[in-house]
């Protein structure tokens, strides 16, 4: 175990900008150790989330790529989805579809390595994704995303993917939160935690399981600061 470092709680709040670390002293009645410690536990939740809200992308960008590649081999187009021919993503979509690539193409030639659509495919941001859930997209791609989180409430429609939309969202506007280091600790996080553990189940309850068995998060929250 490391010694434990006497500190200037003082000068190390002097330190932090007023804009940021205000809210913490706020919260604390003004108490610089009490504020610097919601700060030190707010990053440590915001970490423990970001591997839930991880687990959670990749599994929703997996479900969704393999949904998107199973309507294009049915409907026997030739190349891949994301080649878009038909032109059924809008602009954003398709520009956001070029820039992965060459973001994956600059990535792998610094590697020297050959670019995969498996590249691309992780080149694409969470936007990307939950933009694909938007209900404009229902009507054209609706019925094949559903069927791969089909552990879902079903709805009338089967291309109703609002379901899926009320979790999302509030998961994209987290992860934003938290990869700007903004202060989460007044936002419902357990909410937001169990969101995350039930879309993975949506698609696969064992991957669920295995995420929620491996979660950091109840521990973390266990010594939040009072």
């Amino acid at each position: 175990m490391p010694a434990t470092t006497e500190y200037d709680h003082q000068a190390v709040c002097s330190i932090l900008p007023t804009e940021r670390f205000g809210s913490y002293l706020v919260a604390m009645a003004g108490d610089q150790e009490r504020a610097l410690a919601l700060y030190a536990w707010n990053t440590a939740v915001s970490a423990a989330l970001w591997e839930i809200i991880g687990h959670a992308e990749v599994t929703i960008r997996h479900a969704i790529d393999t949904a998107m590649q199973g309507r294009h081999k049915y409907l026997k187009r030739g190349g891949d989805w994301m080649d878009d021919d038909a032109r059924e993503l809008n602009d954003r979509s398709w520009q956001d579809l070029e820039d992965a690539r060459e973001s994956a193409a600059q990535n792998r030639v610094r590697d020297g390595q050959p670019v995969t659509r498996g590249h691309v495919v992780a080149e694409l941001s969470f936007g990307f994704w939950r933009f694909m859930l938007a209900k404009e997209n229902e009507d054209v791609f609706g019925g094949a995303i559903t069927r791969r989180f089909k552990f879902a409430p079903r709805r009338i429609s089967a291309k109703d993917m609002e379901d899926l939309r009320t979790i999302v969202l509030p998961l994209y506007k987290l992860r934003n939160r938290i990869a700007h280091n903004e202060p989460v600790w007044h936002t419902p996080l357990a909410n937001r935690h169990h969101d995350a553990l039930r879309i993975i189940g949506y698609v696969d309850p064992d991957l669920r399981l295995w995420v929620e068995a491996n979660s950091r998060f109840d521990s973390v929250m266990s010594v939040r600061p009072n």
